[in-house]
């Protein structure tokens, strides 16, 4: 979001915090590495300032220029670097073309909404910190090179439109007509014959319970097996302990070993009943520890306050943990999979996985497969193969009833989008239904060939 005005406008607004990131781009320099600088440390051990969790280095730097006037002149600012000890000099060395053409953004907030690792305590004194809550983003490009010294480098930046030698676009693009040749590298299409074959399509709700990086989903209908790709949602809930810590802001330590949260993430806290804190969503402060993590919180009663509470409280993430897993194990009630990180935890959990049986598919994980359904009442789709097997695989499917039937997957289309069974059929519409119907609705569409339209450095 944007600062809100009334932030500025109070008699003592907290400080205007300038950022910046330099990213260089592939097509000059050779790579897209991205440097962040802020001319000044936190309040934290004097270390880096940290904005939306990234880092800023500690670096002397000025910029001005920025002012917009109404005569129609886009502003030209210059932005000035320490070349102490001959760093900016080193970097210039490491790229033939220099620093033209790379993108400056200027990031402006306020010091209330920084984040809480820049204080002591990592607790931010002068209000939430809101990774969100920044001024409009200024980007510029670096034109040139106005000065270097063994002291200082100057640049002066110009908007992308206003650089020297740049004709944007590349080409002429038009609206609603593909520019690529079909099946080219741009395109990157490759179809595939028509085959045939049955599928079942499950969706289930259940229990799971998590002892270390193993996952245990109790379903009676979930007919998954081992080796499916199915999409789960869980409903994570975590009954643990807490204490309270007079080293964060009357705030309280919670107990969760392999926990995974991390500083800035919202959580739900539910607190047993008679305890003197107030029940809802709070903001992690402090993740130093796999095992711990802290939230500031006041008491109801400022009275309790002296006695330091501790008990009993739950941990339910505010959004729930989603995505595609594979099964482990299967047996008639329940199945397994991996984790990842270990935890103890429960939770209630929802399901769906869409298996196709089909004689040497020839189908890879990755690639884009057209499923027709002849029978059963699903929906034809463009879906994603998710996991194989000789004779079967399974696609990336969130949703849908429980049903099964006949299927036949086609890689090859019509002039009109209509699946056909033979490649030599195959022929592109130029339309953005055409690219949908073979990439996928979900997928990275090259239509439209806006890939090649973009800045032309001569």
């Amino acid at each position: 979001m944007a600062v809100p005005v009334s932030d500025l406008q109070g008699i003592a607004p907290s400080a205007i915090i300038e950022l910046f990131e330099l990213q260089l781009n592939t097509a000059q320099h050779g790579t897209n590495d991205i440097y962040r600088f802020h001319a000044g440390a936190n309040l934290n051990n004097n270390g880096q300032l940290v904005w939306a969790g990234n880092s800023y280095l500690r670096f002397p730097l000025e910029a001005d220029g920025f002012e917009y006037s109404g005569n129609g002149q886009l502003p030209r600012p210059k932005i000035r670097v320490s070349n102490i000890l001959g760093t900016i000099t080193a970097l210039l060395l490491t790229l033939p073309e220099g620093l033209e053409g790379a993108k400056v953004t200027r990031i402006r907030t306020l010091a209330r909404y920084l984040d809480a690792v820049n204080f002591p305590g990592n607790i931010n004194p002068l209000g939430t910190p809101d990774p969100t809550a920044e001024f409009p983003r200024e980007i510029y490009f670096i034109d040139r090179k106005s000065s270097e010294t063994r002291d200082v480098v100057e640049y002066e930046l110009a908007a992308s439109f206003d650089l020297a030698g740049v004709r944007s676009p590349k080409r002429q693009c038009v609206s609603n007509i593909c520019q690529w040749v079909y099946k080219s590298v741009e395109c990157g299409f490759v179809p595939t014959n028509a085959a045939s074959g049955t599928y079942i399509r499950r969706s289930f709700t259940g229990t799971y319970s998590q002892t270390g990086t193993t996952i245990t989903v109790s379903s009676t209908s979930h007919g998954a097996l081992a080796g499916d790709n199915i999409y789960l949602t869980r409903d994570r809930v975590s009954a643990v302990t807490y204490t309270y810590d007079s080293t964060v802001d009357a705030g309280i330590i919670i107990t969760l070993p392999s926990h995974g949260y991390g500083v800035g993430e919202e959580v739900n806290l539910t607190f047993s009943p008679g305890d003197q804190y107030v029940n809802g969503n709070y903001v992690i402060a402090e993740a130093s520890s796999s095992d711990t993590f802290a939230v500031a919180a006041r008491p109801e009663s400022f009275f309790y306050f002296a006695f330091y509470p501790s008990g009993d409280v739950t941990v339910t993430p505010t959004v729930p943990t989603s995505g595609f897993v594979t099964v482990t194990s299967a047996s008639a009630d329940s199945f397994t999979f991996d984790a990842g990180t270990s935890a103890t935890e429960t939770g209630n959990i929802s399901a769906s996985l869409l298996r196709v049986s089909i004689n040497g598919h020839g189908l890879t994980v990755g690639a884009t497969v057209n499923l027709v359904f002849t029978s059963g009442g699903a929906s034809d789709a463009a879906f994603i193969v998710s996991a194989v097997d000789t004779n079967t695989f399974t696609v990336q499917n969130q949703s849908g009833d429980s049903t099964s039937g006949n299927v036949t997957t086609s890689g090859a289309f019509d002039i009109n989008d209509n699946p056909v069974p033979s490649v030599s059929q195959d022929e592109c519409g130029k339309r953005l239904a055409s690219c949908k119907a073979r990439f996928g609705s979900d997928g990275e569409l090259p239509f439209g060939s806006f890939p090649g339209i973009g800045f032309y450095f001569t």
